[in-house]
């Protein structure tokens, strides 16, 4: 697949999400400490996210974790809401380099096999780009 990367974002430690746009897929590198962000800075990256995806034909969202050492459920909330919006646009969501205790984590919140998410993991984004479509 070609790959026409647009930057959607610069980072900023504001942010909960740096996007990045490749064709159909938005990946979502989430900030080290996501957990530190304001509601309001959730809530507007969140309708951010959601306004893009009606662009996307199909939405394709990879969770990058490369960065983040520590989600809460707020954070997982937020991502199960935009796991479930791409697939409703036929779309999908995985996550990729999720470590050993975002891993625990997310089961722990019984969400890494829920009907809600249950994401399917790769160790890198090229991987998962290489597996499309999800």
């Amino acid at each position: 697949m070609a790959s026409n990367f647009v930057p959607m974002e610069t980072t900023s430690p504001t942010k909960l999400f740096h996007i990045e746009r490749r064709d159909n897929i938005s990946i979502l590198h989430l900030a080290p400490h996501p957990f530190t962000q304001r509601y309001e800075s959730i809530h507007h990256e969140y309708n951010a996210v959601m306004r893009q995806m009606e662009d996307l034909s199909p939405p394709y969202l990879v969770f990058d974790f490369s960065d983040c050492r520590y989600i809460d459920s707020i954070m997982v909330g937020t991502m199960a809401q935009l796991t479930r919006r791409a697939r409703t646009l036929n779309g999908n969501a995985v996550l990729v380099h999720v470590s050993n205790q975002i891993e625990e984590m997310l089961r722990s919140l019984m969400m890494l096999e829920s009907r809600k998410a249950a994401w399917q993991k790769y160790p890198s984004l090229e991987d998962a780009i290489a597996d499309l479509p999800w």
